[in-house]
């Protein structure tokens, strides 16, 4: 059964890469289009290899290969890495 993701009471439907568990039993989900979704603006510094998502005064920092994320300039830590699956950034949904 594919996975579903709602926010505000509305399924996403995602135009390219699909959420799924990875084999630590997370949901890896397409970080960029669930963060636009919740009107984050998203950047990508490839060099780094981080994604940027700013809403607000909320800055949020996801590190490809890495289990740490950044919240306002506080370092946390997720259970899996985020990655990139389909050219696309993936990571946990329930950081």
């Amino acid at each position: 059964m594919p996975l579903r993701i709602v926010i505000n009471g509305e399924r996403l439907f995602f135009p390219d890469a699909q959420p799924f568990i990875d084999e630590n039993g997370r949901t890896q989900t397409p970080a960029r289009f669930i963060g636009e979704e919740l009107g984050a603006t998203v950047t990508w510094d490839g060099a780094a290899q981080k994604a940027i998502f700013v809403k607000d005064s909320k800055k949020l920092i996801l590190y490809i290969g890495k289990k740490e994320y950044e919240l306002d300039g506080k370092k946390l830590q997720m259970d899996t890495a985020a990655i990139i699956h389909e050219d696309r950034t993936l990571c946990q949904l329930d950081m």
